[in-house]
């Protein structure tokens, strides 16, 4: 290859990155990228951005077999394997995205260069999220496959009964750990211990405890919601993953199907609705929810967001400061109700959330760095006006 070509492919690429990034010109990049692939066919650089260009078009298959083609291209270039991981787990594919990512770790995790150490940390909490759902899977073959057998113990309810009865977490774990020792498939055993795991962050052993317990007693809500709420826990937020929240929405729809006045249960669908979009069934949700309590600040919270996404903005704030006025030390509704605010241009009640919400320490989703930029442009605002 000529100095020329060299050069022309540095060229080519970087208007590449400037299409894709920022005029967000995908056909354009990916026209660029081609032709880095008419000069060099095996360019990893090229390829993988190719893929990367794919996954923002949404075509999945597509964006993998770039991935795979970079991966033959350059043996060395373990990036890749973090890309695999993705476009794998939103193929459902769990146990070759997690295959990638601890081949991912395997070669980055010794520190190999700056861009490795920024992201290893990422990885390995990628890696712990497919681990529950490999945890959910493998749980559900085990049951279904009579590895795991209810056998109706007396001394596993005895010890259950020690552990509802136990004044502290350890001495609870440790009757719950003798009664599934006689009784595996023990339904409340289960369901207890994996709240007591969820508690501690150990995911994976939560999500295994209330699948058995689910599939033991299907007419019982409790475990379809905590393990719900543990998938929730798990999902790595990255943008496209939405696995995790499809198998959360599965098992509300259940504990739903079984207790369709409990409220908790409706409120929790309506937030995973909402990431979904689906803003009218999410409402009807919270709707129900708050005529049974209508002081629940969870679902007065809850509804504000929807309004906000909804472009009701007189309507949340009203939520929100509905919410705040029952709860008051709930910060994390502070930058909502202040957004909400700047959206019906009430700029001294947004800086006054604002200013509460950083002095209170900024106990919330909105970063610290996020909320003095936020005060800053709304008391600049304040002092022009």
């Amino acid at each position: 290859m000529s100095e020329d070509q060299r050069q022309q492919i540095v060229d080519l690429l970087q208007e590449a990155m400037e299409l894709a990034l920022r005029k967000r010109d995908v056909d354009g990049a990916m026209e660029k990228l081609n032709q880095v692939l008419e000069i060099d066919p095996d360019n990893d650089d090229a390829l993988l951005n190719l893929g990367n260009c794919e996954m923002m078009r949404g075509n999945l298959a597509d964006a993998l077999a770039y991935f795979d083609r970079a991966a033959a291209a350059d043996t060395e270039n373990y990036g890749v394997d973090w890309n695999r991981a993705i476009v794998l787990l939103r193929l459902n594919r769990v146990e070759e995205s997690l295959s990638a990512i601890h081949h991912f770790l395997e070669r980055a995790g010794g520190g190999l260069d700056q861009q490795a150490d920024q992201i290893v940390p990422n990885a390995r909490a990628f890696k712990q999220s497919l681990e529950v759902l490999k945890a959910r899977s493998d749980t559900e073959s085990a049951y279904h496959s009579g590895e795991i057998v209810q056998t109706d113990s007396a001394e596993a309810e005895l010890q259950f009964m020690k552990a509802a009865e136990s004044s502290d977490a350890a001495t609870a774990v440790s009757h719950l750990d003798r009664a599934l020792t006689v009784d595996p498939a023990h339904p409340q055993a289960r369901n207890m211990r994996g709240g007591l795991h969820m508690i501690q962050g150990h995911l994976s052993e939560a999500v295994r405890d209330f699948t058995v317990s689910l599939l033991v007693q299907p007419e019982n809500p409790a475990p379809f919601v905590n393990r719900a709420n543990c998938l929730l826990m798990a999902s790595p937020r990255i943008d496209g993953v939405t696995t995790y929240y499809a198998l959360a929405l599965e098992d509300l729809n259940s504990a739903i199907a079984l207790a369709p006045e409990n409220v908790e249960v409706r409120v929790n669908r309506a937030k995973v609705l909402r990431l979904f979009k689906d803003y009218e069934t999410a409402m009807a949700d919270v709707a129900a929810a708050l005529e049974i309590n209508p002081r629940h600040v969870e679902g007065l919270y809850t509804r504000g967001l929807l309004r906000n996404a909804t472009g009701d903005f007189e309507g949340a704030v009203a939520d929100y400061a509905a919410a705040l006025a029952i709860h008051p030390d709930r910060d994390d509704i502070l930058p909502g109700l202040a957004l909400a605010r700047m959206a019906i241009n009430d700029r001294a009640g947004a800086a006054q959330a604002m200013e509460r919400y950083v002095e209170r320490g900024c106990k919330g989703e909105m970063s610290q760095m996020q909320a003095h930029s936020f005060l800053r442009a709304m008391q600049a605002g304040l002092n022009r006006s």
